[in-house]
């Protein structure tokens, strides 16, 4: 699976600048302790990825902004997620998680910019919707160990694709330059 999950979607992975000190990333994997963003900024109006929970323990995921330089990333990046100001994140604690369960995330920016979770392809609690992002976000996971997850960037390798009238949410799409 690894290998199919690699040839995907190169161009959105994990990014190996953009984490903490203590976080270990491979191309999709997330373990250590900190925060792990990916290699895109989502400017699509509805994006759509899946958390893998490989090993359990206590962890965060949803989004947040770049880190600008070092002294930003090791405070920021080797911290936890959802600080509201920089990152916006659903905490595993609000859900019963075992090993392979999987956490959908929508990214809703087309009015006033919302994330929206699924696990195992059903709706989270209306109440854990988050609201209020700003700027310039990536997908982004904080973890603690032991824990370890597994990004799902491209809709080939989703468990639980969106369907219905979430239809529309997809892949992240990486920006391109056209002059």
């Amino acid at each position: 699976e690894l290998k199919r999950l690699d040839a995907a979607n190169p161009s959105c992975v994990c990014d190996a600048e953009q984490h903490g000190p203590s976080v270990e990333v491979s191309r999709y994997c997330v373990s250590g302790q900190g925060t792990a963003l990916a290699t895109v900024d989502v400017e699509q109006e509805a994006a759509y990825w899946e958390v893998q929970v490989v090993t359990t323990g206590s962890f965060a995921v949803g989004v947040a902004q770049r880190a600008k330089d070092e002294a930003e990333k090791k405070s920021r990046l080797g911290g936890q997620l959802g600080d509201h100001q920089s990152s916006w994140a659903l905490r595993s604690s609000a859900l019963d998680l075992s090993p392979g369960d999987t956490i959908g995330v929508y990214l809703d920016q087309r009015e006033w910019p919302t994330l929206k979770f699924t696990l195992n392809g059903e709706w989270v609690d209306d109440s854990r919707f988050i609201s209020g992002i700003k700027g310039d976000v990536r997908p982004a996971v904080s973890v603690n160990r032991p824990t370890m997850v597994k990004f799902r960037f491209d809709s080939s390798t989703f468990k639980y694709p969106p369907s219905g009238a979430y239809a529309k949410f997809d892949s992240i799409i990486p920006a391109r330059n056209v002059l």
